[in-house]
């Protein structure tokens, strides 16, 4: 009994010492973290950012120096960038900046209650991608374009559901190849169709 109640007040503070070196985790990283609203939303699914269009933007920037993390929020509003120690909010803002201008985004930098909206957002860690694993809003674009262009389709010729389906899965594999595939930078993604 002895040894369980030892063992529980021993895990107890160490649960509590975790939260607040989390807690103090946040506070030091709160003021390396630079938050932009952006317009990497997908024309053809608005719904979501595009992912063949940031994902260069989103690797580019973790080239830079000053940079460790760069994110795009699910619906491609929202950049977060993660700054290494030492860097200033003004350097990783220019740098976003150029990167941004670069690929003919605009890019403003968020304040006040806008900001505190979007960090509590960036730090739930919930619908933020990094990197390559924007290619999940890829293929969820390329999802939306072959289930619009088979409703098309259907529409005009009657079609068994079987090959609806097959149909639709294949278009979606071809769209998927394109905006995730080499050379996807010279492709043109993310627009109504």
């Amino acid at each position: 009994m002895k040894r369980t109640v030892v063992t529980a007040g021993v895990l107890g503070l160490l649960g509590v010492s975790s939260a607040f070196a989390e807690d103090a985790k946040i506070a030091v990283t709160s003021d390396r973290i630079s938050l932009f609203e952006v317009a990497l939303r997908c024309e053809a699914a608005p719904e979501i950012g595009c992912g063949s269009r940031s994902k260069p933007v989103l690797l580019q920037l973790e080239r830079e120096p000053m940079i460790t993390e760069a994110w795009l929020n699910e619906t491609g509003t929202v950049l977060a960038v993660v700054g290494k120690e030492g860097s200033s909010r003004e350097s990783r803002s220019e740098t976003v900046q150029s990167i941004l201008k670069k690929s003919r985004v605009t890019a403003v930098e968020l304040q006040g209650e806008a900001r505190e909206i979007q960090f509590k957002s960036y730090v739930s860690g919930k619908d933020w991608y990094r990197g390559a694993k924007v290619d999940n809003l890829s293929k969820r674009e390329a999802r939306t374009i072959a289930a619009r262009l088979v409703h098309r389709i259907q529409a005009k010729v009657p079609l068994a559901q079987e090959k609806a389906n097959a149909l639709e899965i294949s278009v979606a594999n071809v769209f998927e190849r394109k905006f995730i595939g080499p050379g996807n930078s010279d492709f043109a993604p993310c627009e109504k169709g």
